[in-house]
């Protein structure tokens, strides 16, 4: 409601984060600011008339927003590396325009570098073993966890096979997924095999298997058909996620995966 001088300042911080994997959750956290701030940017801010507004622009590495020297020997940043970065926006400092609300003058952003050097690819294949008992619909696989009649022999059934294959090679990564996915209706528990190590390469491909435990289960009701015969379907998908060691690459896919029984009358 009233004009405002120049004379205050805009600083905008530019924080690196840093990726943390454990416990089979990751994401990202601010950095020290003492050593992993890239940016800190300061210019005047503009004369405003009563209600008007303005628009301000930073250059990364320009004058008003220089790129910090990190302790040696790290040399000078030229460019940001790949990851997250928080950036944050403060209006009016130190407090020189007196507002009726002081708590609104910072904004914060994050924005993602991609990594120019590095890939990870996932790919499925449906039924590679050619499971009589496995058929494949549409995006889904559908698994006959009894067929009509005998059952399977085994109640172990390999779905799904996956590949990885990250650029440059050797560079360290690790796959997660939503695993085990147990079925709670029958039991039924469906996880990627072998188990992925804690640490990177893992192995070049794997498999999803579901396990069946008790060969006697039948659904509760029928809310499908197998052909023309009822059936009672379940959906245990689950997600592969590919992290690479620092954060920089993260590819997912999902496995659309549908066991099915038989069902009570």
């Amino acid at each position: 409601t009233k004009a405002i001088t120049a004379g205050y300042n805009i600083v905008e911080n530019v924080l690196g984060m840093n990726f943390i994997a454990a416990a089979g959750h990751a994401g990202y956290v601010p950095g020290d600011p003492a050593t992993q701030t890239v940016f800190f940017c300061s210019q005047p801010g503009p004369a405003l008339a009563p209600g008007d507004s303005a628009t301000i622009q930073f250059v990364l590495g320009s004058l008003e927003c220089p790129p910090l020297t990190p302790p040696p020997p790290a040399p000078p940043i030229t460019e940001l590396p790949c990851g997250v970065y928080q950036e944050t926006l403060t209006i009016d400092v130190p407090d020189v325009i007196n507002e009726t609300d002081e708590n609104d003058n910072e904004d914060e952003h994050y924005f993602y570098v991609p990594s120019d050097v590095q890939t990870i690819n996932i790919n499925t294949v449906k039924n590679p073993t050619g499971n009589a008992n496995v058929f494949v619909v549409g995006t889904t696989v559908k698994v006959v966890a009894f067929a009509f009649p005998p059952p399977p022999a085994t109640p172990s059934i390999l779905t799904h096979n996956y590949t990885t294959g990250v650029v440059p090679a050797g560079s360290s990564f690790r796959v997660n997924a939503r695993s085990p996915r147990v079925s709670p209706i029958s039991g039924t528990s469906c996880a990627l095999t072998p188990a992925m190590p804690a640490t990177a390469p893992p192995p070049p491909g794997g498999g999803f298997t579901c396990t069946i435990p008790d060969t006697t289960f039948v659904g509760p009701v029928c809310n499908s058909f197998l052909g023309n015969v009822p059936v009672f379907e379940e959906n245990l998908n689950t997600k592969i996620t590919a992290i690479s060691a620092d954060g920089c690459i993260i590819r997912q896919k999902t496995l659309q995966v549908a066991m099915i029984f038989e069902c009570r009358n």
